[in-house]
């Protein structure tokens, strides 16, 4: 199903500030989708998505879900692609975290928090999460490979997981230089293979 489509049999419309239901033109930033809160100011998931109840909101997430991952890879391969060296092209990721934190209103990544509501690792939410870590992955090892790192998957896995930490430390202990530092990190056990 195309997400226009799913759009259109939800009752949804786009609008600057993502999807919101038809009915909610006047206030784009809190949508009731289906008796489900989900905020989307300014294109983004700010609040807990409660566990869905049937299929139809499993494919609403899950859509937005990848949506959020098209968008957010293409800003990663934006930055990737202006960097002047291989290894400042695989370390990009420290870069987009580093806007992504700077703003006040950051409360982590859309996916990470939508997966604690969705355990069943078979199910359509879950799914799409996964796909988006392993798209990145792929990114990062190829950046990796042009980098000429021996072992790029590796690389690549070290690089996400070092990402995610930073997301972490910036949600958890609300440290905006948590991307830097996580850069600076990344950018050490590169020089050290």
């Amino acid at each position: 199903m195309a997400l226009q489509d799913l759009d259109e049999r939800l009752g949804l419309h786009r609008s600057g500030d993502g999807l919101v239901p038809d009915d909610q033109q006047q206030h784009p930033a809190q949508a009731q989708v289906l008796g489900e809160p989900l905020v989307l100011p300014n294109g983004r998931l700010q609040r807990r998505v409660r566990q869905p109840r049937g299929d139809i909101e499993d494919e609403l997430v899950a859509a937005v879900l990848r949506r959020r991952n098209d968008e957010w890879c293409a800003r990663l391969r934006t930055l990737a692609a202006a960097a002047s060296t291989p290894e400042d092209q695989l370390l990009a990721i420290f870069d987009l975290l580093g806007q992504e934190f700077s703003d006040p209103s950051y409360r982590g990544s859309d996916l990470v928090n939508v997966a604690a509501e969705y355990p069943d690792p078979d199910h359509p939410v879950r799914v799409a999460i996964r796909d988006h870590k392993r798209e990145i992955l792929r990114y990062l090892a190829e950046l990796a490979t042009a980098a000429e790192e021996a072992d790029p998957e590796k690389v690549a896995a070290t690089v996400l997981t070092l990402a995610d930490g930073a997301a972490c430390v910036r949600v958890s202990v609300g440290d905006q230089g948590a991307a830097a530092l996580a850069r600076e990190a990344a950018s050490r056990l590169l020089a050290h293979r």
